[in-house]
């Protein structure tokens, strides 16, 4: 006779579902998983869905910034004065561009760090360190930064740019010609 080589199948727990040790998952341990499982689950579709629903209810109303009238039901009239007004299809303008040209740039500028660093050079561990250490500071703390880099007074890219002898803008973020690009490159 010859024998049967082949591995016996392994028995699956509850609703087929086996442990990478393979033991069986037991009723009792799918309910204790439930129990600990559903309190952050429900806290978290509450906090997702009660925004959505209430900025639908509120789009549908007008209402006073302040609270102090009572909400009048207006229906679509809210879009229909969105969707005509000029400064929206300028503002969303604005925002196409700021996403395109950010994100083509933050790509490029991400790979081009990522092959940097993937090189073998002198240095190399400490200047990972860095790149990574900027992820510490938060997004205020960065503009704050870009804020008193780009100072009049004492901010040290309009004091290079002044010494160089190229053309300075006068105002980084108040001028139209300059603000978008200032907050592209800031960005």
């Amino acid at each position: 006779m010859v024998a049967d080589t082949t591995t016996p199948k392994k028995k699956r727990g509850f609703l087929n579902i086996s442990l990478a040790s393979g033991g069986k998952v037991t009723s009792e341990d799918l309910r204790m998983g439930l129990t600990l499982f559903m309190p952050g689950f429900l806290i978290l579709i509450f906090l997702g869905t009660y925004p959505i629903v209430n900025v639908l209810l509120l789009a549908f109303q007008k209402r006073s910034m302040f609270g102090d009238a009572e909400a009048t039901w207006v229906g679509f009239q809210n879009f229909v004065t969105v969707l005509t007004s000029e400064i929206f299809w300028i503002s969303l303008r604005n925002d196409l561009v700021f996403t395109v040209v950010t994100v083509i740039f933050q790509t490029i500028i991400g790979l081009l760090v990522a092959l940097l660093l993937h090189q073998n050079f002198w240095g190399r561990n400490v200047f990972r360190s860095l790149v990574l250490f900027s992820y510490v500071f938060p997004t205020t703390v960065a503009a704050l930064v870009w804020r008193f880099m780009l100072s009049e007074q004492v901010g040290i890219i309009y004091q290079t740019i002044r010494m160089s002898g190229l053309p300075i803008p006068n105002t980084w973020f108040s001028s139209t010609n300059t603000a978008r690009a200032t907050v592209i490159m800031v960005a």
